[in-house]
């Protein structure tokens, strides 16, 4: 009896190591979330591999095309995802408890004055990066311009196209050499408002069926 329980339990066991490999669609982010197993994000993720029985086939793309791989897969999951509070979650997600939390400022040029409370609504013209998208709250009087790089917020404001960008501080800062003190000599926000918060989250199809267990391992992390 024990020896076929042990047979059971170490078939369960190999079959669940076979086929417990995750697809995780990412996007690239500046010094943060990069293929360089020391970023930030991309170590989280090796993190969670080492102290789990899940094994992440991880996948770098922009994020409207990783989101459309994610899409057709109903096995795989994507992250991060970005998602501010009132945002409905996706019907066919579900979302892991939030792993950290974002503040998205409203960047100007200097020589532009900075956007205070009451401008979110007289600019129009808006350009934020495409990871942020899917679950961010938008207002219907606002014209948004979904880039996938830090290089593309920065032109399309330096060339006019836009009003102001919004962008995660101090993460922005990482996108020049000099850091904070570079950025600030041509760019301000103000410091005390945040245009948006959001959480992040690892994001899986409902359809997935390591899901719920995987979650479950990334919170008692």
């Amino acid at each position: 009896m024990k020896a076929s329980l042990i047979k059971i339990m170490t078939f369960a066991l190999v079959t669940f190591s076979a086929n417990s490999t995750i697809k995780i669609y990412t996007t690239q982010i500046e010094q943060i979330n990069t293929p360089d197993q020391s970023s930030q994000y991309n170590s989280f993720l090796r993190k969670v591999e080492r102290e789990t029985p899940f094994k992440f086939a991880v996948e770098f793309l922009p994020m409207n095309r990783g989101m459309r791989g994610f899409e057709k897969n109903p096995g795989s999951c994507i992250f991060p995802f970005s998602k501010g509070e009132g945002v409905n979650t996706p019907q066919h997600m579900v979302l892991s408890s939030p792993i950290g939390t974002i503040e998205l400022f409203a960047i100007t040029p200097k020589n532009k004055k900075v956007i205070s409370s009451q401008d979110f609504l007289k600019k129009k013209r808006v350009a934020v990066r495409s990871l942020y998208e899917e679950g961010m709250n938008k207002s219907d009087n606002i014209e948004y311009y979904f880039v996938s790089s830090e290089k593309q917020l920065f032109l399309m404001l330096e060339k006019g196209r836009v009003d102001y960008i919004l962008a995660s501080v101090p993460d922005i800062f990482l996108s020049f050499k000099g850091g904070e003190k570079e950025f600030s000599k041509k760019f301000h926000f103000d410091k005390k408002l945040v245009a948006q918060e959001l959480h992040e989250y690892m994001a899986c199809h409902k359809e997935n069926k390591h899901a719920s267990k995987l979650f479950k391992y990334m919170k008692s992390l």
